[in-house]
């Protein structure tokens, strides 16, 4: 997993560190490298695509958190 602090985005460095991590992943031999990101994360999706990820397929997360409800309410 890859992020920056957010009082340094928008300063450029998350492509610097997206780089790094590719070009160390293919220094060791992996040579495809897939990721997940949420489709509301327009910055991210930026980056991904001007490097030259594409998208393959999408997701659908469900979660549903027990406490008082019981299921099917």
């Amino acid at each position: 997993m890859v992020g920056v602090v957010p009082d340094y985005r928008r300063r450029g460095v998350g492509r610097p560190v997206l780089l790094a991590g590719m070009e160390y992943l293919r220094s060791i031999g992996v040579y495809d490298i897939g990721l997940n990101v949420n489709r509301d994360n327009a910055p991210a999706l930026r980056l991904y695509n001007s490097v030259g990820f594409q998208k393959v397929r999408e997701l659908h997360w469900f979660e549903f958190k027990l406490g008082d409800a019981a299921p099917g309410r």
